[in-house]
């Protein structure tokens, strides 16, 4: 069993648990907004940002999971974006809580004839909370990091080519009396691994990887089909 075996084992598929999951991280951030902490000096070190951050990058993302017939997908990879904010919240010396909230842009392209390619573009909103181990190192900080994710569907597309484009609607169960929409479930989760390195003027750069556990793609009728968003990217971005 490979790695996206494992994760694809893994996968929850109940609503209300997804719902529960999706409204923590927005719970614990609008809670911790008012306490906005200022920068403290590390004795050994200089500054510490304890602060916001705005953060962007470029990213690589992907489908992976089965079709109706239990077969690997069989999809390339499509470049991507994501921006938004974040707070690093002390729990112990080096180590923080880091809940944010960023525009994430993902998807897949998909050969289905010769010279005829699908891309799907998925846009959400997805809030993260990591865990991160910031030690000193040269004239900064390492950054590893690890953690839950929650994503709500915003908008989508899906180009075909020579036949035009059809939007995409955020629903558990595809209508399948409408043709003019492709469809896609409203919540994704997964998990974050990240590492980088900030530099004492809060500047900072990392690479990021991602994995989804949901299974992502509405419920036809006899569709067995799952697929699950996953991607790789480098961010930068700069701590007050």
């Amino acid at each position: 069993m490979n790695l996206i075996d494992f994760y694809t084992a893994l996968s929850i598929e109940d609503f209300s648990i997804k719902t529960r999951l999706f409204g923590l991280p927005l719970v614990v951030f609008l809670v911790l907004l008012p306490y906005h902490p200022v920068s403290a000096q590390d004795s050994t070190r200089g500054k510490i940002s304890e602060g916001f951050a705005i953060s962007g990058g470029v990213n690589l993302q992907n489908f992976y999971g089965t079709n109706s017939n239990a077969e690997r997908l069989n999809y390339d990879m499509l470049p991507g974006f994501h921006a938004g904010i974040n707070i690093n919240i002390p729990l112990v010396r080096n180590i923080f809580l880091q809940p944010g909230f960023l525009y994430f842009v993902k998807g897949a392209k998909q050969e289905i004839l010769e010279d005829q390619i699908r891309t799907t573009i998925l846009s959400y909103l997805e809030m993260p909370v990591n865990l991160l181990f910031r030690p000193c190192a040269g004239d900064g900080h390492i950054l590893l990091g690890f953690g839950p994710f929650l994503a709500l569907g915003l908008k989508g597309k899906e180009l075909n080519g020579e036949y035009g484009s059809l939007p995409v609607r955020f629903l558990n169960e595809a209508d399948i009396n409408d043709d003019s929409h492709r469809y896609y479930k409203p919540v994704d989760s997964g998990m974050n691994i990240f590492a980088g390195y900030e530099m004492l003027n809060g500047i900072f750069f990392q690479i990021d990887s991602q994995l989804g556990f949901l299974r992502i793609n509405s419920f036809y009728p006899e569709d067995d089909a799952a697929k699950r968003n996953i991607g790789f990217g480098l961010s930068g971005g700069y701590r007050f």
